[in-house]
């Protein structure tokens, strides 16, 4: 796959799904989230910038942790603790110089201290289930799933990145785009979708790891395929269901020689 390529689908995607990148400070989602440093023109250049490194980051990041193979299809995958630690890298880079961490610190001092007794509740404290990542939101948004408190970011983080990290391996074992689609539909539907965990930037860092891993699955040349996303409307219709997402995943994974610089126009 070529690098410039590979650079050119991930910032029309990004594109497509970031609010942000067109120059908005959106604080909609809820009442106590905070408006980034900077709007209009200055976010979307500063976000363009963050961007071009964000996806030079993805690319080199992706080509030296797939450990590549010559009899397989596929690429060895990632497991859990390399993709919390990817999706961290990648959130830093999305909110470089747009928004400081430490606006959240007053409120986050209520999700620490019902992490501390969510930990300390249970018959034989977890060290670190409960750890509260400052990267993490401290706000309930519209949508997202309710039934995850915000103390519960954290654990769920890290069982997403486990089952993730399985889905994955399904999938190289499978050795089909079709299985490969079905952890990528995956990974977005539980990180933009039911989980949100971001306090800023969810819609870049899942587009981010959402390549992270289109890199990792794809290796040799007659199976090279990445997602070309749809609008945001369209994208986010389906993100709730999974087997829909699933489907609209399927109807995008285009094979990268069918890749044409038309279908990069926003």
């Amino acid at each position: 796959m070529e690098r410039d390529l590979f650079r050119a689908v991930f910032l029309r995607n990004l594109h497509s799904q970031s609010r942000s990148a067109k120059g908005v400070s959106d604080t909609s989602v809820s009442a106590t989230k905070k408006p980034l440093l900077i709007t209009g023109e200055a976010l979307a250049a500063k976000v363009r910038e963050n961007t071009e490194l964000l996806a030079e980051f993805v690319w080199q990041r992706g080509n030296s942790d797939h450990r590549r193979h010559p009899k397989v299809t596929f690429m060895h995958t990632p497991d859990a603790v390399m993709l919390g630690e990817v999706a961290n890298q990648c959130n830093d880079i999305v909110n470089d110089g747009l928004q400081d961490l430490a606006v959240y610190d007053d409120a986050r001092k209520g999700v620490e201290r019902a992490s501390w007794r969510a930990c300390h509740a249970m018959v034989a404290p977890n060290d670190g289930l409960f750890d509260v990542n400052r990267r993490f939101r401290v706000w309930q948004p519209k949508y997202a799933d309710p039934a995850i408190a915000l103390h519960e970011i954290g654990a769920a983080m890290k069982l997403f990145d486990c089952v993730l990290a399985a889905r994955m391996v399904l999938a190289c074992d499978a050795g089909t785009w079709e299985a490969a689609a079905e952890a990528l539909a995956y990974a977005d539907h539980m990180m933009d979708g039911r989980i949100h965990p971001w306090a800023d930037g969810n819609a870049r860092t899942t587009t981010a790891l959402i390549m992270y891993l289109a890199l990792a699955l794809f290796l040799r040349k007659e199976h090279e395929r990445l997602p070309v996303f749809r609008d945001r409307k369209t994208h986010l219709s389906t993100i709730e269901d999974l087997p829909a997402h699933t489907d609209y995943y399927k109807s995008i994974m285009t094979p990268v020689a069918e890749i044409k610089s038309e279908m990069l126009v926003l």
